[in-house]
């Protein structure tokens, strides 16, 4: 849920390790839309990019639920298997 717990402390904590958000919520339960999702979790990616492991934080917006199998796959397995 963005905007609300703390959650983009929890995502930073996480760097260097691979993170995915897949399909961000906010405190509605809403899905987010990107420009705001990526506004809203930049302080993670600047995390990430500190630690020089910007390839293992992943931001994917409004993913139809038919291809978030995919997407996971593709994520975890790396790009060469995309």
């Amino acid at each position: 849920m963005i905007g609300a717990y703390d959650v983009r402390d929890l995502y930073a904590s996480l760097a260097p390790r691979r993170l995915l958000v897949l399909n961000p919520k906010d405190a509605r339960r809403r899905t987010v839309a990107s420009v705001p999702a990526r506004e809203e979790l930049d302080w993670v990616n600047q995390t990430y990019e500190s630690l020089n492991a910007t390839d293992n934080f992943k931001l994917q917006t409004e993913v139809p639920v038919r291809k978030m199998r995919q997407v996971i796959s593709c994520i975890c397995a790396g790009p060469a298997t995309c």
